[in-house]
């Protein structure tokens, strides 16, 4: 009974040790394909990452263009503008020296007619005292003439006496 007893615990020994060895081809087996999907696994990442990196530089590189275009778009539309609008300046520049022109004209003339209806207003206004002083300068005139023939006279009679 002993020796059946100790046959029946060497038989359960072996079932248990032919478990466990089973348990343990399994575990390897699971664990090896643990260790094939992690290490698939890290090197599918490890292509995503580097994919993922390359990606990422392609996308700057693109956004580096992407503002050099925009850049050069903003440069060409305020181009544009400044031509469109300094030909607009131009021409209203234009427009103005002419206006400006044209109003001078005007207040040239204004100031030509004003000018002359003053002239006429005070030669009118002093035509009485000019013609009495220009009587007086002709008077004037006329005695210094005499005044001369006198003068002339007297002398003449002063050298003939002399």
């Amino acid at each position: 009974t002993r020796l059946a007893d100790a046959r029946a615990q060497a038989a359960a020994l072996d079932d248990a040790l032919d478990s466990s060895h089973t348990a343990m081809h399994r575990f390897r087996d699971d664990f090896e394909q643990l260790r094939v999907a992690l290490l698939l696994d890290r090197t599918g990442k490890a292509a995503d990452l580097a994919r993922l990196e390359r990606r990422r530089d392609e996308l700057r590189a693109e956004a580096g263009s992407f503002a050099e275009l925009v850049e050069a778009a903003r440069s060409r539309a305020t181009e544009d503008a400044t031509a469109r609008w300094e030909a607009v300046l131009r021409t209203e520049q234009e427009v103005g020296a002419t206006s400006v022109r044209d109003e001078q004209a005007a207040i040239e003339r204004k100031f030509g007619l004003v000018a002359g209806a003053l002239r006429e207003r005070y030669e009118a206004g002093f035509q009485p005292v000019l013609a009495e002083e220009e009587e007086k300068h002709v008077r004037e005139l006329q005695r210094v003439s005499d005044l001369t023939k006198r003068l002339a006279e007297r002398e003449a009679v002063l050298q003939d006496a002399h």
